[in-house]
């Protein structure tokens, strides 16, 4: 049962309801939940619990779980390295006393010293490699978050993802001991170290994607730009928003209730303006205000973010092929993944197990979701905002097929102004479409059309269902095409 995914609890319950269910009568229902050899003890229960647990994973703590952990990453390599997946660990060691490694993790709040070896481990699985051969926004825009407190020593767990019509896909996992820019940096080279020749679709892992999108985290976005310099960065306009209401709510920089909104406000315009020049003038127009200059602590802390308006300003990413993500919402969705249904909400028991639920437990679940899309059976969500529904709205004989991959589109609002769409790059001149996103131009020739793109879920063509199963499972996904064609296709 503890194989199952039972804990000590659950399995006693569970293994009691089952004797009750089975007893024929009442007194053998009585006598069976009495006899200890058939109904064990909590103590008993718990017992085999921890042996088992031990088993599996190895010590809670010290010497004996790194090298438990060694062994696993080993292993790991072993299994996997010729579909791809690979694992490195750096071990923690601590500079000032190496023969103290085996009693530092007891100390669960123990500050670290910054001399000391971070404990690091870089993950890519076989179904993120074929991610990154597979997807092309993987060499677009990638998304970096954290989270923490996932097991009793408050081991972070960065995810690299990007996104795709299928959602989210995670492209490599880092777990570190700390959450420092040299931490981070190290983790991240040691990521690139696992990743696949033609990682960040065909890039490489030296050169890294376009653009990475980030929460307002100093030392991410540091370790980030060190390893990629090339790499434009952006910070996601929720946390953007998010950080500078929790400055105007702060009471020691003394900004008045009646002007938090206002302020608030007067930024969230600079942050949509989607002309650079116009927000200069409205910068111009915001430190001048009368309500606003009267509080010298924003206009310091103003300056501060004015100096880093390229990364949070929506004017500065109109040519750069984000596909709409302004936010890290697939970051986030991922983190919600990875604590929902792959910890359960429950803490790791040790490292080992956290690795295991890292290249196992969230491999599998990313695996059933994307071989129920390519089985064409996903939820009313993904229909409408990935398959193109909404594309009823621009009639067949308002499109014009111009030649190969180009289309003019009549616009819906206007019937004398036309917009252009590349269906292989996926964008469209219409305001939406400039940087990528899906939008009702795209989705219209896809539907009529029967073009195959990235950026909508194309259920009617077999080869892009089957390229959907292949990143989930490889070689062994069933490599029929007819298999994947609907039973009108099949009729032809």
């Amino acid at each position: 049962m503890f194989d199952d995914g039972h804990s000590a609890s659950s399995a006693r319950h569970t293994h009691e309801q089952h004797l009750l269910l089975n007893a024929s009568s009442d007194d053998v229902k009585q006598s069976s939940l009495a006899d200890r050899a058939i109904n064990p003890s909590v103590q008993d229960v718990c017992r085999l619990f921890q042996h088992w647990r031990e088993k599996c994973y190895g010590k809670e703590d010290g010497l004996p779980l790194f090298q438990r952990l060694q062994l696993e990453v080993d292993t790991y390599n072993a299994k996997n390295s010729e579909q791809g997946g690979k694992a490195i660990l750096q071990w923690y060691e601590k500079h000032s006393d190496m023969s103290d490694v085996e009693e530092e993790p007891k100390k669960k709040k123990r500050k670290r010293d910054h001399s000391d070896k971070p404990l690091i481990i870089a993950i890519c699985t076989p179904l993120m490699s074929r991610a990154h051969k597979n997807i092309c926004q993987a060499g677009e825009l990638v998304f970096l978050d954290s989270s923490s407190s996932m097991d009793r020593f408050n081991t972070s767990i960065f995810i690299m993802s990007t996104h795709s019509s299928s959602s989210g896909i995670p492209l490599g996992v880092i777990l570190t001991s700390d959450e420092r820019e040299e931490t981070i940096y190290n983790g991240l080279e040691l990521l690139k170290s696992v990743m696949p020749e033609n990682a960040f679709f065909g890039r490489s892992s030296r050169a890294g994607p376009q653009v990475f999108m980030t929460d307002d985290s100093i030392a991410e976005r540091a370790a980030l730009h060190k390893c990629w310099p090339h790499a434009v960065i952006f910070l996601c306009t929720f946390h953007f928003l998010q950080r500078l209401w929790t400055w105007l709510l702060d009471g020691k920089n003394k900004i008045d209730e009646e002007d938090r909104v206002l302020i608030i406000n007067e930024v969230k315009t600079l942050v949509y303006e989607r002309n650079e020049t116009n927000i200069t003038k409205l910068c111009d127009n915001l430190v001048t205000n009368t309500n606003i200059i009267k509080y010298p602590s924003f206009v310091k802390h103003f300056k501060i973010l004015w100096d880093k308006r390229s990364a949070w300003a929506h004017c500065f990413r109109k040519n750069v092929l984000i596909r709409g993500n302004n936010t890290n919402n697939y970051a986030e969705a991922g983190i919600k993944i990875l604590k929902e249904f792959v910890f359960s909400r429950v803490k790791a028991f040790n490292l080992v197990q956290m690795f295991t639920f890292i290249y196992d437990v969230m491999d599998l679940y990313y695996q059933k979701k994307l071989i129920a899309i390519s089985n064409h059976r996903f939820d009313t969500y993904i229909a409408l905002r990935f398959q193109g529904l909404i594309s009823n709205k621009v009639l067949k004989e308002n499109i014009a097929h111009v030649s190969n991959e180009y289309f003019q589109v009549r616009s819906c609002s206007d019937s004398n102004k036309y917009h252009t769409v590349d269906i292989k790059l996926g964008i469209c001149t219409c305001e939406k479409g400039q940087d990528g996103s899906c939008c009702i131009h795209q989705a219209a020739v896809v539907q009529h059309f029967g073009c195959e793109s990235f950026n909508f879920l194309c259920t009617q063509s077999p080869s892009s269902r089957l390229m959907i199963a292949t990143i989930a499972l490889g070689s062994g996904a069933i490599n029929k095409l007819s298999y994947y064609a609907s039973l009108h296709q099949q009729a032809k």
